[in-house]
């Protein structure tokens, strides 16, 4: 069975919600392929949920070196989200098991701005929308990007309420409304009752009227009156974003609760905050601005200390005696530095 955004998926009537609109034109994925993966990836988990990451072709290495991390820290709950089948074939062959296709136009060569807009739309608003297919089935859901660099297992962190985020600046008016703003660069959506109600009522027709998720992330908290606490008004500016050494606590008005991980310890603003990977820091995921292209991606993480990946890695080929998942794990540990470069 194939769905595509604009399809109401069909859940159980326990958990069905009113039909939501969606973007017109939408890549597909199939609902099941993705419940299998998830279901992978859920045995390797310390406690059921999962890690989706997207990728196309262009962003291999990225995935790779964020791969590395993880493999290191015995992190392999994950799932990726393949844009192209290049790059699905290419994890397959190398004993991927968790893969989920969903496939989109690449990026021409001479793309206008608008239509680089409506495809960083479609991905957006199709993370939200698999974000709440996995929600609805009972899966608690992290969503990462590719450079946000897990240097310690984020995982204890991310139970302390229904949704757990990191720290960010964006959208301006959020952060100028209660001081900082819930980032969707490392965000955990722990699923009950309260969060796929949360997910399906308020933050999925959000995504597809704004067309961002981190906005719209935002904007369903506003909507739904989040309070941070010690505060009785929900414009009440209370939050650190640079500097905040400890977890905040909200609760909206529907019950559901919300908690901003410490921005010393899931950092994004590093030119200000100043933390390096060091095994007597706090810093557990490291999200520093970076540049968009791939290889401008590379040589700024490589001077964070966040890049494991070796050279050659492409032309390295899986142990083939080896049975998938270990084949994979296996060709990580061969591709990868045996310490992060400094700069």
């Amino acid at each position: 069975m194939r769905i595509v955004l604009i399809a109401a998926v069909v859940v159980p009537a326990a958990m069905a919600w009113r039909p939501v609109r969606r973007l017109n034109h939408g890549p597909t994925y199939d609902v099941e392929e993705l419940a299998v993966a998830a279901s992978r990836a859920q045995n390797a988990s310390s406690d059921g949920s999962i890690v989706v990451l997207t990728a196309s072709r262009d962003y291999t290495p990225v995935l790779v070196n964020w791969l590395i991390f993880a493999e290191r820290l015995g992190v392999r709950n994950w799932i990726v989200v393949c844009f192209d089948r290049a790059i699905r074939s290419f994890l397959e062959k190398r004993g991927v098991v968790t893969c989920v296709g969903c496939y989109m136009e690449p990026a021409r060569p001479r793309e206008t701005q608008k239509a680089k807009r409506e495809r960083h739309r479609r991905i957006w608003t199709l993370r939200v929308q698999m974000l709440s297919d996995l929600v609805s089935r009972g899966i608690s859901v992290t969503l990462s990007d590719l450079d946000a660099i897990w240097h310690r297992d984020a995982t204890p962190k991310l139970a302390a309420a229904d949704v757990v985020a990191s720290r960010g600046s964006f959208p301006p008016w959020a952060s100028d409304l209660w001081g900082a703003a819930a980032c969707m660069g490392l965000v955990r959506f722990n699923s009950n009752q309260r969060t796929r109600l949360f997910v399906q009522e308020h933050l999925l027709p959000t995504a597809a009227d704004l067309g961002d998720d981190q906005i719209a992330l935002n904007a369903a908290l506003k909507n739904v009156q989040i309070r941070w606490k010690n505060s009785n008004q929900p414009a009440f500016r209370n939050l650190t974003y640079v500097g905040s050494a400890t977890t905040d606590y909200g609760e909206t008005a529907t019950g559901l609760t919300i908690a901003l991980l410490p921005h010393t310890e899931f950092v994004r603003r590093c030119d200000l905050e100043k933390i390096k990977p060091d095994p007597a820091s706090a810093l557990v995921v490291q999200h520093c601005y970076t540049p968009k292209t791939v290889a401008s991606k590379r040589t700024s993480l490589l001077s964070l200390g966040s890049w494991y990946l070796g050279d050659h890695w492409d032309i390295i080929p899986p142990d083939h005696n080896l049975q998938p998942p270990a084949m994979f794990s296996a060709w990580l540990n061969a591709v990868a530095r045996p310490s992060p470069p400094r700069r």
